[in-house]
């Protein structure tokens, strides 16, 4: 079993990139502030630096990488979640500003 919170750079800059470790593989994630559509998104690349994934809005509450499992073997085999440390549903509303505070970004690998 793997879980471990992702530091975030949300509060710092509208965009950054950064090398992880999931499922024991390495990944660069790219994350980014959309202006226009007021929204956080992400991209995940191999070690190679293939781009796996595009432009993944992040909710809260979801599995992020679910729908894409099966199209994209590479993927880590775990769940990239955005979590609410304030478990409120109703206002669970990623903005530009709480991104890394209110909201966290979690990995959670159960096999």
């Amino acid at each position: 079993m793997e879980w471990f919170i992702i530091t975030t750079h949300a509060d710092e800059y509208p965009r950054w990139t950064q090398k992880i470790t999931m499922g024991g593989s390495l990944y660069k994630l790219y994350f980014s502030w959309n202006e226009r559509q007021a929204i956080w998104q992400m991209s995940i690349s191999d070690a190679e630096d293939n781009l796996l994934l595009g432009g993944i809005r992040l909710v809260a509450e979801i599995d992020l990488l679910a729908k894409y499992r099966v199209s994209v073997p590479k993927l880590p085999s775990g769940m990239l979640i955005v979590l609410d440390k304030m478990s409120d549903l109703e206002s669970a509303e990623l903005d530009r500003n709480n991104f890394g505070s209110r909201f966290l970004l979690g990995y959670f690998d159960f096999s």
